[in-house]
């Protein structure tokens, strides 16, 4: 979520840079319209984009991946504590980050509605009636003059020949549909409160709203009756972000100024060709660095996890596993064991992740447990060497072995590449059984040296013909046991 919102704020950043730069001066009004709203749009949707083909245009050398922040304090946990340490950590992340994110919201949604509210208030209270299709709602003793939507407010003690001017600026709002500009970047102010950049969008865009209005107001009036008149009635208006005021008092230099100003050349129009290659830039990196931060960010956490000692990784996945019975995801965790116990040797991470679902399970469910409960302790309590160690028993084959699906036959060896005597009078045997009887279809057979294992078939159950071959041997892993 951070990082997709780093990048919204830096695409938005980099359009309004162009914005200012290159496109603010030019009389394309209309075209300017429309690069501050799709690029408002590409900021929130370029995140998500990502191109396989743009994956591999650049190196990886070039990549630069932003380094890494860790928040908080990373340590051992004393398993007494874990249930008090998940709640106050959750408790901890919540007001810091998400709490804060949804208070913002809720304000700004807050302050969204008043403000509808309140232009709906001035509706209702305030005489009303139909010219052509703008709707004029006269303001009691009032002077100012906004529009929103088909609603043209206009104050009382406006002066009569003022009027005609302000009509026809405001229906250029009106048949415009300038104020679905306006509402959608409030939308965006509700969710992306806490960027100033949203905020500078909504004004450009409502400086926008005020030139368009203005050049087609003035082609039926003349420019300088337009100038007098808006030097000579500087109104109040409503403070309300997503009207279109006629009078503002730091819009009305610049409007005049862009009313001065000569039409900008045809050829000014390949300035908006910079949009290209700023937005294949972005894509570039969206479609590329993105990609490799996640895949770099799951080898780190790997690595990491690695590194933890036997302590810190029990007491690690214990949480993990608390945190999961306690929210009653019981469904992944049963699933995610029962894989584990499929295989013959486990991971150090497998291990103790299995340990600790176990260990959680049995806590909280002692009183119903049947057996001797130290003896079972002490087995969950047992180190990844003790482990490894006693998956090179006669016992520990046996378990394994023993412990078949339907159909299913096991076989543990040694060294998978070089069988003794005894293992391999073992292995002919069950090949026999997978060649002649039709109930077994499977035969899985590996070591305890590193855990790889190869599984042989026999294709059809139920038919004495095409009975095992050793070309359809399949690896099927290779433990790392580290």
């Amino acid at each position: 979520m951070l990082h997709f919102i780093i990048q919204t704020i830096a695409f938005q950043l980099f359009f309004l840079i162009i914005y200012d730069v290159f496109l603010k001066k030019e009389t394309f009004f209309n075209w300017n319209r429309a690069y501050l709203l799709v690029t408002a749009i590409l900021s929130v949707a370029l995140p998500f984009i990502k191109i396989q083909s743009f994956k591999n245009v650049v190196p990886k050398e070039f990549v630069m991946a932003m380094p890494e922040v860790t928040i908080g304090n990373v340590q051992g946990i004393n398993t007494n504590e874990a249930v008090e340490i998940v709640a106050t950590e959750t408790s901890k992340f919540q007001w810091s980050w998400e709490f804060v994110f949804y208070i913002g919201a809720s304000i700004a949604l807050i302050i969204f509605i008043v403000k509808l509210l309140k232009i709906a208030t001035l509706i209702y209270k305030n005489p009303k009636h139909w010219n052509q299709n703008l709707r004029i709602v006269t303001l009691l003793k009032s002077n100012t003059a906004f529009s929103f939507f088909y609603y043209v407010f206009l104050g009382e003690q406006i002066k009569e020949e003022d009027k005609p001017a302000i009509l026809k600026h405001e229906a250029v709002h009106v048949n415009q549909k300038h104020t679905l500009d306006l509402l959608f970047f409030e939308l965006f102010r509700i969710v992306f409160w806490f960027n100033p950049l949203i905020y500078m969008y909504q004004s450009r865009i409502a400086s926008l709203h005020e030139f368009i209005a203005d050049a087609e107001a003035v082609k039926s009036q003349c420019k300088n009756e337009y100038y007098q008149d808006l030097l000579s009635q500087i109104f109040e208006t409503e403070n309300v972000s997503f009207i279109n005021a006629f009078y503002k008092k730091s819009l009305i230099k610049k409007r005049i100024v862009m009313l001065s100003k000569a039409k900008s050349k045809q050829t000014q129009l390949i300035k908006y060709a910079l949009l290209i290659p700023l937005v294949f830039g972005m894509l570039l990196y969206t479609s590329s660095y993105a990609q490799d931060k996640t895949q770099d960010e799951i080898a780190k956490k790997s690595t990491a996890t690695q590194e933890l000692t036997d302590k810190e990784l029990q007491d690690k996945y214990y949480v993990e596993m608390l945190e999961l019975y306690t929210a009653g995801n019981t469904d992944g965790i049963f699933k995610d064991s029962q894989d584990i116990k499929e295989k013959y040797l486990n991971t150090r991470n497998e291990y103790y992740r299995f340990q600790a679902s176990m260990k959680v399970m049995f806590e909280l469910n002692e009183n119903s447990f049947v057996g001797d409960k130290i003896a079972f302790q002490n087995k969950l309590n047992r180190s990844y060497a003790d482990y490894l160690e006693w998956k090179k028993t006669d016992e520990a084959k046996e378990i394994w072995e023993n412990n078949t699906s339907d159909g299913e036959l096991k076989l543990v060896v040694n060294d998978l590449n070089n069988l003794s005597s005894k293992e391999t009078q073992r292995f002919n045997m069950k090949k026999e059984l997978l060649d002649k009887d039709v109930f077994y279809t499977t035969l899985i057979l590996t070591d305890i040296k590193g855990g790889e294992t190869k599984l042989f078939y026999q294709p059809n159950e139920f038919s004495t013909a095409n009975k095992h071959d050793d070309s359809k041997a399949v690896v099927l892993n290779k433990v790392d046991l580290e």
